[in-house]
């Protein structure tokens, strides 16, 4: 037969190890905020990241034009950065500071030509 001691250590023990493993699930779902938005175009795309608020313009191909991501924060450009380079030495990158859950979206462009893919839409 279990003692009424027992039962309480055991019913306090549980309890500890609800209170102890409660603030690691509270902070794991906290980061599923930070996201990542990517708009494409033939030789190139434009990429937001939630985590740190930094776009980037990567150009893909070795044409001579320039790959151009836009930024637009709550319906309104805030950004634009260019790459110029083909697939060399890496992507344009501007870095931002947005309060967390604000509406945005991405858009990469060709600067020659003017032409743009549909914006993508996310939150910072």
């Amino acid at each position: 037969m279990i003692s009424k001691t027992a039962i309480r250590l055991t019913t306090m023990a549980a309890a500890l190890g609800i209170a102890v493993f409660a603030p690691a699930t509270a902070s794991a779902a906290s980061s599923v905020k930070d996201e990542t938005i990517r708009a494409y175009m033939h030789d190139g795309h434009a990429t937001f990241k939630g985590h740190g608020e930094h776009l980037y313009a990567c150009d893909e191909a070795f044409d001579g034009d320039t790959i151009v991501a836009k930024l637009w924060v709550d319906g309104k450009l805030r950004a634009k950065v260019e790459d110029e380079n083909g697939a060399a030495a890496g992507c344009g990158h501007f870095d931002d500071a947005i309060k967390d859950g604000t509406k945005v979206a991405v858009q990469v462009c060709h600067k020659e030509d003017g032409s743009c893919s549909g914006r993508v839409y996310g939150t910072a």
